[in-house]
């Protein structure tokens, strides 16, 4: 009976969490509604990048449109790195390979360190994955 009681908390308490994360995406939503707030819409890339490739790739769309009309290299970046990982679930390999590239040569210009980790990082990831793919189509041969 314990046990039960205390899986019945421990799955309470999962959905209590998760609907906190829900109205704190929703308030976000809301900020880029009526401000197009920049930071707003890279906050809601983060949130949607592994759960939800359609929004991910969205708000990564918005991102980068906000980024060219005001001129900031910083949040083009990031928009170009969220965009290489929607395109990445969607199968694109060719587009993500070019955007990540596109975003690393910016985060380069801009000095900025954890945008150039984040962009080898996902660099070595695919091709790490193409490498895997490579093997696995030479083994047909």
């Amino acid at each position: 009976m314990r046990k039960l009681l205390f899986s019945i908390l421990l799955l309470t308490v999962f959905q209590v969490s998760r609907a906190q994360n829900i109205t704190n995406a929703d308030s976000l939503k809301r900020i880029v509604l009526l401000r197009q707030d920049e930071s707003a819409v890279l906050s809601l890339c983060y949130y949607y990048a592994e759960g939800n490739n359609d929004s991910c790739l969205k708000y990564a769309q918005l991102l980068h449109e906000l980024s060219l009309r005001s001129h900031t290299k910083h949040f083009e970046g990031w928009a170009l790195f969220y965009l290489s990982i929607s395109q990445a679930k969607r199968g694109n390999r060719a587009d993500e390979l070019s955007l990540v590239l596109q975003a690393n040569k910016m985060f380069e210009s801009l000095h900025d360190s954890v945008g150039i980790s984040f962009t080898n990082t996902l660099l070595g990831v695919i091709y790490e994955n193409y490498e895997k793919d490579t093997s696995k189509i030479l083994g047909f041969f």
